[in-house]
């Protein structure tokens, strides 16, 4: 794919950036540090959160890298409306992979959501970001901006939420995904990050839960992870079309390799998910947060 003439332009008196100490947000803090290759690491709240390299296409965040090669799999590019994609951003953090979409395909319109108005504002400060209407920036309940988009208005939705080191259930559950499946065009594409942990259902219950929805549900996540080794991000796809065998060997010519879990496997953790629903999402929000560790990516 041809790289945006845009990106390759340094920034006219790009800011100092406070690097090595904790800068207040609405929600925390955020921690900038500077790694040897030019990269910045954007910590939020503790816990590892975006890399901002000087090539917009470059991401160091494997699951942000499967995302963008099974989306640039999905739409190559090869008439004019491919690049026309309007995409939304369910979570924003420091804007890394919608900063990669806007670089890849430069006529698309990126509707970024992201709950602490301060951090968008030291991101917008800080980073290039493309202005308004290639990313638009949003400080919002990513659920209320959700509900207010009118029906068919995106080709691609992604969902990157996180409190803390977990998703918050409501965006997991079957009222989100109806509303996600309502604002998606025919043909449209839904991305949602999450994490595959030891002794846990929630994966196999997000993917009942999809499956409501969606009239094909993909899962991609390292074989590690899928039999429980060990905690990782792992990517639900949502959509009424079949991926085509292109997204799989796009994603598997990563540097860290991922298959799409074969159909039969996602069906049969479909059949021993249960389905989440706003009422039992509401009764669990008591129960203590699990802690991930640095899988707070997003």
């Amino acid at each position: 794919m041809a790289r945006s003439k845009r990106s390759q332009r340094p920034r006219a008196n790009p800011p100092s950036l406070p690097l090595g100490r904790e800068i207040p947000t609405d929600t925390g803090t955020v921690r900038l540090d500077q790694e040897t290759d030019g990269s910045v690491l954007v910590t939020l709240n503790g816990m590892p959160s975006s890399m901002i390299h000087p090539d917009a296409q470059v991401l160091s965040f494997e699951y942000m890298r499967w995302i963008l090669s099974a989306i640039r799999a999905l739409h190559p590019q090869s008439s004019a409306e491919e690049g026309r994609l309007a995409i939304a951003h369910l979570g924003g953090g420091a804007a890394a992979l919608p900063r990669a979409l806007a670089d890849a395909y430069p006529q698309s319109t990126n509707s970024v959501v992201e709950i602490d108005g301060a951090l968008l504002d030291l991101v917008r400060t800080w980073f290039d970001l493309p202005r308004s209407p290639r990313i638009s920036l949003r400080a919002d309940d990513a659920l209320v901006a959700l509900d207010g988009w009118r029906e068919d208005r995106f080709d691609l939705v992604i969902r990157d939420v996180f409190a803390g080191g977990t998703i918050p259930r409501a965006f997991q559950d079957l009222t989100a995904a109806t509303s996600v499946r309502r604002v998606l065009r025919p043909g449209g594409f839904y991305f949602a990050n999450s994490v595959m942990r030891p002794a846990s259902s929630v994966i196999s219950d997000e993917l009942a839960t999809l499956s409501r929805v969606f009239e094909h549900v993909s899962l991609i996540a390292e074989p590690s992870a899928l039999k429980k080794r060990r905690t990782a991000n792992c990517i639900l796809i949502g959509s009424d079309d079949e991926l085509p065998p292109e997204v799989e060997r796009a994603i598997r010519s990563d540097a860290v390799s991922v298959p799409l879990m074969p159909n039969a496997e996602v069906q049969r953790m479909i059949r021993h998910g249960h389905v989440l629903c706003r009422e039992a999402v509401s009764s669990a929000a008591d129960e203590p947060a699990e802690r991930s560790g640095p899988y707070r990516f997003g």
